[in-house]
């Protein structure tokens, strides 16, 4: 099944690196912050963190992108502390109102997500997912703020069907070429 996710997830970003049109000729790097919101993970904390991702035009409207996220936190617990480090990666195809990579967006996602855990000094190990593949929804808006750099804004729900979720909220700068 991993292998199966990581080489669709490749497939995506080999279709992304080279989808490039006659009519729209934008494609996008950014790097961005934010968090990770567990959603029935036996626990209601916040991951904090980063990443970076790819994006290319697909036409006027449309655009596939692929992300790589990093988040993390260090959760008190009894006498020690619990170190959890999650790694999400997503691919989405987005539809801009306006036109690629300008205004309000809206997308469906699919992913991996990845949950590690490391108990120390005695802490008490919390209940959480080791792994989940989540399909969800993405709402967006991006704005430029040079010709080539661009502000955006996403927040994003998604969950395995029956099982455990993630609900993020992002921000980013992204450079078109």
């Amino acid at each position: 099944m991993k292998r199966t996710l990581l080489i669709s997830l490749f497939a995506l970003a080999g279709l992304v690196a080279s989808a490039q049109t006659n009519e729209t000729k934008n494609a996008r790097v950014h790097a961005f912050v934010g968090s990770l919101n567990g959603i029935e993970w036996g626990n209601e904390y916040g991951y904090f963190g980063g990443g970076f991702g790819l994006s290319a035009g697909m036409g006027k409207h449309w655009a596939l992108n692929t992300e790589f996220g990093f988040y993390g936190r260090d959760i008190k617990n009894g006498s020690g502390y619990i170190d959890r480090n999650v790694f999400d990666m997503r691919g989405s195809v987005d539809f801009y109102f306006s036109r690629a990579f300008r205004g309000f967006y809206v997308g469906a996602f699919m992913g991996y997500t990845n949950v590690k855990s490391t108990v120390y000094e005695g802490a008490n190990p919390i209940a959480s997912p080791n792994s989940f593949v989540p399909m969800g929804f993405q709402l967006g808006f991006s704005a430029p703020i040079t010709n080539r750099l661009d502000l955006n804004l996403k927040t994003a729900v998604g969950s395995q069907p029956g099982g455990p979720g993630a609900l993020t909220f992002n921000a980013g700068i992204g450079y078109r070429f």
